[in-house]
């Protein structure tokens, strides 16, 4: 990563002196980038950031007195644009209390490269938006979810050397409806073979890697369901418009990408339910100028605040640390694919192809490329009839 011209303030708060003091040495290379700040309890968490422009706040969970979960809730009761991870050592329990309330959960022991990636995620695509009430529409609660709480646990599983592939079974059986989808793909085309019968044998057929794609698409649905409306998806509700984006994508990917073109259509449409659900007025004044001028809305979006929906859709899901060529896609669903390069059915360009076959299929105004090539116009076409006949 590059210098920035004003390094990001991040702030560390763990009762163990000696944790702090290995932060400290482990970053100080990273001084460029980073100005740290450590704090040994909440109190001196609370005076840290009232005192410095801290954007990262990382905390331990057990501490005395004031737990780091009240720490996270303080955070972001007081300053909702601070992103907040979790670095703790605590067990399984404590770690899904505080899922909730963060955007992403490490483990101890993290080492400094598993660090330094988690704060880069954290600040990549917060460079790109100036605004501080969009910063804050993106980092606090209740928008849009937080890291999801199954990919969490999950995720936490994984990083966990004594948990096998049936320890992630029985927390996935837990919850009948999970249950119930990830069989219904386990004997979909994306498995393929004999039928499988329990949740242990759809992980090892679709692979862990797939499985927690597939959860992060299923959670993120279940969020949209209660997200208002953004304006200009045509004559479909945003569960389907995204749902449709996800299903095309995948059929327009390589067959080893298609989960992960089906998630990142899912999730393309991130940052246009956050503006929906934080700005509605603003959202709707882009929407109208775009329609006056005949244009896209995301070209209208930079025009006027040097940042679009599909920006904002990487940043938040960078901040949750999922793969970067999800984020990538995902965020990069709103461009127009370059098949000429010979890469049209590579992830990314599958996931740009579904969000064009999608916004045709249901006439989505502002959201429609103005122009189509022509051997674009035939891979749409043939995306389109394969979805409507499926």
């Amino acid at each position: 990563m590059t210098a920035t011209a004003t390094p990001t303030h991040v702030l560390f708060v763990d009762d163990q002196p000696d944790v702090l003091a290995g932060l400290r040495t482990s970053l100080h290379r990273e001084r460029r980038h980073f100005v740290s700040h450590f704090a040994l309890d909440a109190n001196e968490a609370r005076a840290v950031l009232a005192e410095h422009p801290i954007a990262v706040l990382v905390t331990d969970l057990q501490m005395p007195t004031i737990s780091g979960i009240d720490v996270l809730d303080q955070t972001a009761r007081d300053h909702p644009d601070v992103v907040r991870y979790v670095l703790t050592g605590d067990g399984k329990d404590m770690i899904i209390e505080a899922l909730p309330k963060a955007h992403r959960c490490l483990t101890k022991p993290c080492n400094r490269e598993q660090l330094l990636g988690a704060l880069h995620e954290a600040v990549r695509f917060r460079m790109l938006v100036s605004d501080p009430a969009v910063q804050q529409a993106v980092t606090r609660l209740g928008s849009l979810p937080s890291t999801p709480a199954m990919y969490g646990r999950i995720m936490d599983l994984c990083a966990d050397d004594n948990a096998s592939s049936e320890d992630i079974a029985e927390l996935i059986s837990d919850d009948t409806a999970l249950t119930a989808k990830i069989l219904q793909w386990g004997n979909s085309a994306f498995g393929g073979g004999s039928r499988v019968r329990s949740v242990a044998d759809a992980i090892t057929r679709v692979g862990l890697r797939s499985l927690c794609q597939l959860v992060v698409a299923l959670e993120i649905e279940g969020a949209f369901e209660a997200t208002p409306t953004p304006p200009g998806i045509g004559t479909t509700s945003t569960l389907d418009f995204a749902r449709s984006i996800g299903v095309t994508a995948a059929s327009a990917a390589p067959a080893m990408e298609r989960t992960a073109a089906r998630v990142a259509g899912v999730l393309s449409i991130s940052g246009l339910l956050l503006e929906s659900s934080s700005f509605p007025e603003r959202l709707a004044n882009d929407h109208a100028q775009a329609i006056e001028q005949g244009r896209r809305l995301v070209d209208v979006q930079r025009e006027l605040h040097g940042v679009s929906h599909a920006e904002l859709c990487g940043h938040l899901l960078a901040m949750w640390g999922l793969p970067a060529d999800v984020v990538t896609a995902a965020a990069g669903a709103w461009y127009s694919p370059n098949l000429q390069s010979g890469t049209g059915r590579d992830l990314a360009t599958a996931v740009q192809l579904g969000r064009i076959a999608t916004t045709e299929r249901f006439e989505a105004t502002t959201h429609r490329d103005t122009e189509i090539d022509e051997a674009t116009g035939r891979l749409i076409d043939e995306l389109i009839g394969g979805e409507q006949a499926a």
